[in-house]
């Protein structure tokens, strides 16, 4: 059975033949970079915090435990099978590393001090860190993902998904009304929905946006953390699946099995910028250097 996870569909919407070569063709180039293993790390520490410390024990101590040495843990081993490229150079210098680190300590004692307004425990349990996505589509074909953090209040029965995403200087107006970026979210809650007979009105979303660096603009001062609630009821459900469906119908056929015929690069200068078949000739001979 083919599996889909929302990457694919976000590649697909980047680059059909991106799509191609690395879905369908199964070629793999290893395109691990300082920004996805922090916010892999980021991802770990936080979470990890979460189940371990704020909602099993209390929200004092959740507050007033230093992190710092268990990030750099996570951030070292995530680091490490990366660090040294094929050609024999390295991934990132030293001093890429400290400033990372540096700028993911703040961000952490942000969540920390800020954690009754984001991660509210009062009335709320914790569903669960990386709740898995199984959904069927089709024959032999389903839908795949993992939910970073879902909770519920158990005076309204209501449940909320909160996606985790770190970012250089946050989302800008027009990320947010990317549907390659807010779209995610809203699948995500569908499918939580009709796994978990859940009912779409009682499934809140959130994504916190984690940022590097805090530029401060004249008297508003612009938080470490911030969140983004992207419109998410049934008009915006509905869109969202037909805008999914589309990928579904160009990439795959009635039994589940990869379509790759009239499948054409759409070369740009952002979409090729950080594509790792970039300068592979003989498998795209359009990208944009």
């Amino acid at each position: 059975m083919n599996k889909i996870s929302y990457s694919q569909y976000s590649t697909w919407k980047t680059c059909p033949l991106f799509w191609k070569l690395r879905y369908a063709d199964n070629i793999r180039i290893d395109d691990s970079n300082l920004n996805s293993i922090f916010g892999t790390s980021m991802h770990r520490l936080i979470q990890e915090w979460l189940g371990d410390v704020l909602f099993a024990k209390s929200l004092v101590y959740a507050q007033s435990i230093d992190l710092s040495e268990r990030f750099q843990s996570i951030f070292i081993e995530e680091l490490q099978p990366h660090i040294k490229l094929e050609n024999g150079n390295f991934l990132c210098s030293r001093e890429e590393i400290d400033e990372y680190y540096q700028q993911g300590v703040e961000i952490i004692n942000f969540v920390q001090q800020n954690s009754k307004k984001l991660f509210p425990t009062e009335n709320t349990k914790l569903v669960g860190i990386e709740v898995e996505l199984d959904h069927p589509l089709r024959e032999n074909l389903s839908f795949t993902g993992f939910l970073d953090i879902v909770t519920t209040n158990v005076k309204t029965d209501e449940y909320t998904i909160h996606d985790l995403k770190t970012s250089r200087k946050g989302w800008r107006p027009e990320d947010k009304t990317n549907p390659v970026k807010k779209n995610q979210i809203l699948l995500y809650k569908k499918f939580f929905s009709d796994m978990h007979g859940v009912p779409l009105d009682k499934i809140k979303v959130v994504y916190y946006i984690l940022k590097r660096i805090v530029v401060q603009n004249g008297l508003y001062k612009n938080p470490r953390v911030g969140s983004f609630i992207p419109p998410h009821g049934t008009i915006s459900i509905n869109k969202t699946w037909k805008e999914f469906s589309q990928f579904l119908d160009a990439c795959y056929d009635t039994e589940g099995n990869h379509i790759t015929t009239n499948i054409k690069p759409t070369p740009s200068k952002s979409n090729c910028k950080y594509c790792p078949f970039k300068n592979k000739k003989d498998l795209c001979t359009v990208g944009v250097k």
